[in-house]
């Protein structure tokens, strides 16, 4: 058996690789959508408790989703960010500039 070249499987991937953040699975909901949604419930936090530090325990998306927001950054380079279970993300936000501090860090 012959394993295909990389330029194959890019050719013959779906669509929805390259393009994640309008790609929608069936009865799905988009990346974009996703991340407004979180948005939303962050400037919430950050309005109600910003004089305060604020702890989140969450999952993979809603990580990924602020950190492409504190960079700036497209969804497909913001899913590159490896985030293992456990570990530790620290973003900060001053007077609505996004920094981040580190990404997966391990205890």
């Amino acid at each position: 058996m012959q394993i295909p070249s990389r330029a194959t499987v890019q050719s013959q991937r779906p669509p929805r690789y390259d393009a994640p953040g309008e790609t929608t699975a069936p009865n799905g909901e988009n990346w974009n959508g996703f991340c407004a949604r979180v948005n939303r419930v962050v400037d919430r936090l950050l309005r109600d408790y910003g004089d305060q530090s604020i702890i989140l325990v969450v999952h993979f998306g809603v990580i990924i989703s602020q950190i492409q927001r504190a960079e700036g950054a497209s969804p497909k380079q913001a899913m590159r960010h490896k985030i293992d279970n456990l570990s530790l993300t620290h973003l900060r936000v001053d007077q609505d500039q996004w920094s981040v501090n580190f990404i997966n860090q391990l205890p």
